[in-house]
């Protein structure tokens, strides 16, 4: 029977220590999901996929644009199909 392995490397040291050491565990998963997915998402997806409420997703990625870690992409702040990408 035939069987495979995928190995995913976060690179987490691409990011400099003192801006990793300032984001949230929330804003730590949100990162990870994004890198591991590697496409982009809309909120309540990372949220689902980083286990965290929709509200904390929201912080956590207002904090990493903050940082220019992510960038949001849509028409309007209720376009239901604006998605996060890494920068």
């Amino acid at each position: 029977m035939a069987s495979s392995v995928r190995l995913v490397l976060l690179a987490s040291d691409a990011i400099p220590r003192q801006v990793l050491d300032t984001l949230t565990a929330s804003g730590r998963a949100v990162l990870d999901v994004l890198r591991v997915t590697d496409q982009p998402l809309g909120t309540g997806q990372l949220a689902e996929l980083a286990g965290i409420s929709r509200m904390t997703a929201t912080r956590a990625l207002a904090q990493l644009r903050e940082l220019g870690l992510v960038t949001w992409q849509g028409v309007s702040t209720k376009d239901p199909r604006a998605t996060w990408r890494l920068n």
